[in-house]
């Protein structure tokens, strides 16, 4: 066993104004990740192929390195890398995990952090075989090589653990690092449930729309989901460099439903521009005056059961709806 966790964990101890959170997942999910190739115990198999999609076999358990904090010199972008993990399988195939909690993907100047690391340039002979993310909300990065298949979500890894059987051993650090998880909101999402009164209570509904729509925002590369809410409205903007371009969320009036509204104040140009995007129909107004872009009844939502089933249903209207384009292009004549 590896017995240098706790002093590797203690260089991230937290300082005034600044949080280890990442610093401190991305050692302990090292070491754990670690242990499972050291013991070969076939949980690191699953973790690798099927999460990360890094091809690993039974003979790589005897020769796979887990390394944290590893520094290049990139020269085209004459900046310095450091992914957070590096994988090496058989001494040559190198894949670089990049951990994310409550942070979005970094930019230096130009390009991103992934762009960065696609193009890392190892040495002895190893050969860099791509970029994974790991993270609790979905990320975003300019990369015209990264899939959003390799980003894996905590709540994912938090899953597969609390199914998996582990000897006494490896248990009590899993069951720690699961606890972990839940205390810091990476673990399950949870499901809109009803009660007589309608939902359960709105934290439900404000944790799902929060998740659900950072998701959403960082898929399209903006940087913030901030609430918005008061006695008659509750919901979120989605925004960036502190400007708001739209608004999700529910009015006093119909609780039971979600609504869209853009804060580009042409709203007439607005419509135009989507005009062949748009569902075509009655076009609906908030108390406020609002055009509302799109509609969907909570009760719709909760058609699934589980989190999951949500998050797909309310993601595939988002979709049809074509929020992606009505940010876009609130955006555009917002910022003229």
């Amino acid at each position: 066993m590896n017995y240098a966790l706790f002093t590797n964990l203690f260089k991230y101890k937290e300082k005034a104004g600044q949080s280890p959170l990442e610093n401190y997942l991305t050692e302990l999910f090292a070491y754990i990740l670690d242990e499972f190739i050291q013991n070969k115990n076939p949980v690191a198999s699953t973790l690798l192929n099927d999460y990360f999609h890094i091809p690993f076999s039974e003979k790589d358990f005897c020769d796979t390195k887990v390394e944290t904090q590893c520094s290049y010199y990139v020269n085209c972008y004459d900046y310095t890398a450091r992914p957070d993990i590096k994988i090496t399988l058989h001494g040559k195939d190198v894949y670089f995990i990049e951990n994310k909690v409550e942070a979005e993907i970094a930019w230096h100047g130009s390009f991103d952090q992934i762009e960065l690391y696609e193009k890392i340039q190892c040495e002895n002979g190893e050969i860099n075989k791509g970029i994974r993310i790991l993270s609790k909300y979905a990320i975003s990065t300019h990369s015209k090589n990264f899939s959003s298949e390799n980003i894996v979500f905590w709540r994912q890894i938090y899953g597969l653990f609390k199914k998996t059987k582990f000897n006494s051993e490896e248990n009590l650090i899993i069951q720690n690092f699961l606890n972990f998880l839940e205390e810091n909101n990476m673990a399950v999402r949870k499901s809109l449930e009803l009660s007589e009164g309608g939902l359960k209570n709105f934290y439900v509904l404000y944790k799902f729309l929060s998740e659900n729509l950072t998701d959403f925002a960082g898929e399209h590369g903006y940087k913030a989901v901030v609430f918005d809410g008061n006695s008659d409205y509750f919901g979120f903007n989605i925004m960036y460099d502190k400007k708001p371009y739209i608004w999700v969320g529910c009015y006093d009036e119909s609780p039971d439903e979600i609504v869209v509204e853009s804060y580009a104040e042409n709203t007439e140009k607005l419509t135009k521009k989507l005009g062949k995007v748009l569902k075509p129909g009655i076009f609906f107004t908030s108390k406020y005056g609002n055009r509302i872009f799109a509609r969907i009844l909570i009760s719709e939502i909760q058609k699934e059961k589980t989190a999951e089933g949500q998050a797909k249903i309310f993601s595939d209207w988002l979709k049809e709806n074509h929020v992606g384009e009505i940010l876009a292009e609130s955006y555009n004549l917002i910022n003229g």
